[in-house]
């Protein structure tokens, strides 16, 4: 019964954190009317500096492309998520609860 509860509570918090995020992202483009694209590309120069300057490697090799997408990144995380649940029950997880 543990596992039930916490598999609905961990895939409740995956889906409201992700919500909340895409509206926030629209809250803040009603408010300013500059969309989410706009404000990256503002940001870009700030941006390259800062991964340019060698202080963060391993963020300056993640593509931009990887993060842009909230709703890949949501897909990619339940789907991580839900493989995970799957491998759990399949071995038959007991000591979980």
């Amino acid at each position: 019964m543990a596992t039930r509860i916490r598999e609905a509570l961990t895939l409740h918090a995956l889906v409201v954190t992700v919500a909340l995020s895409m509206a926030d992202e629209l809250e803040a483009e009603q408010e300013t009317g500059v969309t989410l694209t706009r404000w990256r590309l503002a940001q870009r120069t700030r941006a390259d500096e800062l991964l340019g300057s060698g202080r963060f490697p391993l963020l300056a090799t993640v593509s931009e492309d990887a993060v842009s997408d909230l709703d890949g990144l949501f897909e990619y995380s339940l789907a991580r998520h839900l493989d995970g649940f799957a491998a759990m029950v399949e071995r038959g997880d007991k000591a979980s609860g």
